[in-house]
């Protein structure tokens, strides 16, 4: 009896080798053809741009002005004079933001200029940033603001003065730090007791956390009228989702 043994060893060996070129080819090919999508994977600006720029940045363009900013929920209250910027007693490692002049006429919105001499410390939560002072309540020009700080609502009262000082800043989902745009993600961790100092014309004031709650995007802040100097800070809650809810802090002067 004829032994085929060897034929058939062959032959597996023939199959194999010829597996092997056939799957190296069909690889070859599928990359090529495809190479577009293949080496998009690997190409961190294709990554960045799917998973950040429509998933987070969505989010925190969620803060863009229609009727529920972080500026929504502040009331009106009688116009105070804008400040003219003086020299600051924070120390010079503070950070410290200036814009250029704006023109002389212009149909758009235009910020107001501004040197930074006016910052809110919060140190339960690490916070020291500039406050922003503007003379318009165009929520455009309020919300280009919110880039270089937290925002002085204008219409509310000075910091130190009687009355209520109005806040706002932006909060964004963990992990983003664009801008200022995370400057309040943490307020809601500030208890009764806890200080809040702001900086401003030579002064250091001091207020004191009463109480945080929420609004509803629209709904003015009750201000407590018991007090001679108050404090509220107001940003979109949770962090990131303008449409939600607003976080206000309410804070008592000294």
């Amino acid at each position: 009896m004829e032994d085929n043994s060897g034929g058939k060893l062959n032959f597996k060996n023939d199959l194999r080798r010829f597996l092997r070129i056939f799957i190296f080819v069909f690889v070859i090919v599928f990359l090529v053809i495809n190479s577009g999508k293949v080496f998009g994977m690997f190409n961190y600006g294709v990554v960045y741009g799917n998973l950040f720029k429509d998933y987070l940045s969505e989010k925190i363009q969620e803060n863009r002005i229609d009727n529920s900013n972080p500026f929504a929920a502040l009331p009106s209250i009688s116009p105070v004079p804008t400040p003219t910027p003086v020299a600051s007693i924070i120390p010079s490692q503070a950070l410290v933001s200036s814009a250029g002049p704006a023109p002389a006429t212009s149909k758009k919105p235009v910020a107001t200029p501004f040197v930074a001499t006016s910052f809110i410390e919060i140190p339960k939560i690490g916070i020291k940033v500039p406050i922003v002072f503007q003379n318009s309540t165009n929520t455009k020009v309020l919300e280009k603001a919110l880039k270089s700080g937290v925002v002085h609502y204008p219409t509310s009262s000075l910091p130190g003065q009687s009355g209520a000082v109005m806040i706002a800043g932006h909060s964004a989902p963990a992990g983003w730090k664009r801008n200022y745009d995370w400057v309040f993600n943490r307020i809601n961790e500030l208890p009764a007791g806890s200080e809040i100092f702001i900086y401003y014309n030579n002064q250091k004031i001091r207020y004191t956390v009463v109480r945080n709650f929420l609004l509803n995007p629209g709904a003015a802040i009750p201000v407590n009228s018991s007090f001679s100097k108050s404090l509220y800070l107001s940003t979109c809650w949770p962090p990131g989702q303008s449409k939600a809810k607003r976080m206000i802090v309410e804070a008592q002067g000294s």
